[in-house]
């Protein structure tokens, strides 16, 4: 149990310092195309640091679950509020307002592929991010499962 929540935290507090500086960067900046491509630096990050802990991690499926939900508290913590806002408040732009600093890394991504930004989207990125610790381990197993030992 300690290596699921030290493995946790370690997601958790790399993904805070991710969005954190990726929010500032975004807000701070003029939107234009260089800052679109150095942002795709965040993207890598953001999605990187899941899967190389999942791949570095000795964990069992079920509990890379847990690691990945762990890792993504701070885009549940969010949304809780930010939902709160856009359901009971009826104020949508205070919501996205709320959720932006979670999804701040891929705003690159946002800005190439979406017009509009809806509640939903830093919900599927909850679940990418803990679908890619899950993939972490399995290629962990994989590639252990193929060593070869002398």
């Amino acid at each position: 149990m300690e290596k699921i929540f030290h493995t946790g935290e370690k997601i958790f507090f790399t993904t805070l310092i991710i969005c954190m500086i990726s929010y500032l960067y975004f807000t701070i900046l003029p939107l234009n195309d260089t800052t679109i491509s150095i942002g795709c630096i965040f993207l890598i990050i953001y999605f990187g640091v899941n899967f190389f802990v999942g791949s570095i991690s000795d964990l069992k499926i079920i509990e890379s679950i847990i690691v990945g939900i762990m890792g993504s508290f701070i885009g549940v913590f969010l949304s809780m509020f930010a939902l709160y806002a856009h359901l009971i408040m009826n104020d949508y732009e205070l919501a996205m307002w709320i959720i932006k600093p979670y999804y701040a890394p891929t705003m690159s991504l946002v800005n190439l592929y979406f017009n509009k930004v809806t509640i939903g989207y830093p919900i599927i990125l909850m679940f990418i991010n803990i679908s890619l610790v899950v993939m972490g381990t399995i290629y962990r197993r994989i590639m252990n499962k193929f060593m070869i030992k002398i």
